[in-house]
């Protein structure tokens, strides 16, 4: 079965949700900004996050407040949330079950779903909230709570995140972890910082999901296998993470100019690479 996070990864929402909490602890007087909300608190249920604020403040929040925030995040959802480019042909490729596991309650899954035309792609005992376990990520609890529900092992379930929170809580959950860059602003820092947290590969468009799933059941019923090396700048690597060299970083696993193949410009593999920019950012596809 292959789970999908929701925010940041089928729908665009996470500017309109840091900015929406951004208003509402201003209003509260808990003076913050939508920028550093997102940074602080991606892809965190909105229960956790109201108790870390008040945990760091030192103040509880006015009675009432999570339910301002939630109706008003519904609302501008309905009117402004938009799917991210080529979900919805991502979602036809990929074939299979398919699920929806996220931080948000039920409400605004749906109506999250709905307003970007996605809701369509997923049954109704397959949308699955961390409002339904103890904990939320990155527990594992949520998503070890859909592998139940859907009567799948596990380990035979692909997670696709663009948090960190959310990629620990795939893999302590025994699944495996793409990490997902193509919503976020800061792509190349992102994509190291889900590597870190356990992602098996990680991509930045999401046209060439339907390849790394294949890429990644393939090395599934392969292993062990040993590492390939590389030739020039682009890094050869697998699955195992235990043969994965101690430097490594996210290179470009080819310069073709458009995302047709699975070795295009946007897919990035971990592998030890000498002649990385000394920038270290990745270059994202430039697209006519």
């Amino acid at each position: 079965m292959v789970i999908f996070d929701c925010n940041g990864v089928l729908v665009d929402s996470e500017p309109i949700v840091s900015a929406v909490l951004a208003e509402s602890l201003t209003r509260a007087g808990f003076p913050a900004n939508a920028d550093g909300l997102a940074r602080r608190y991606h892809g965190r249920r909105p229960a956790d996050v109201f108790a870390l604020v008040e945990a760091a403040t030192g103040k509880k929040l006015p009675p009432n407040f999570a339910s301002g925030v939630s109706a008003e995040t519904v609302r501008r959802f309905r009117t402004e949330l938009r799917a991210l480019p080529h979900v919805a042909h991502a979602l036809t490729w990929v074939r299979g079950p398919k699920a929806v596991a996220t931080s948000s309650p039920h409400d605004r899954l749906r109506a999250g779903l709905d307003a970007a035309g996605l809701l369509r792609f997923f049954e109704e005992q397959r949308l699955f909230s961390a409002s339904d376990v103890p904990n939320g990520k990155p527990a594992p609890d949520l998503f070890r709570f859909a592998a139940a529900r859907m009567q799948v092992d596990p380990a035979s379930c692909i997670v696709i995140e663009d948090s960190v929170p959310g990629v620990a809580a795939a893999v302590a959950a025994g699944m495996t972890a793409i990490g997902f860059v193509g919503g976020n602003q800061m792509p190349g820092r992102l994509a190291q910082d889900l590597v870190n947290a356990g992602a098996r590969t990680v991509i930045a468009d999401i046209r060439v999901l339907k390849a790394t799933i294949t890429d990644i059941r393939g090395w599934q019923s392969l292993r062990p296998l040993a590492f390939a090396g590389m030739s020039g700048s682009k890094c050869i690597t697998h699955s195992s993470r235990s043969a994965w060299p101690s430097a490594s970083v996210w290179v470009p696993a080819s310069d073709d100019p458009a995302p047709r193949r699975r070795s295009d410009r946007s897919r990035y593999r971990r592998g030890s690479c000498p002649n990385w920019p000394a920038s270290g950012k990745l270059r994202l596809p430039r697209y006519a």
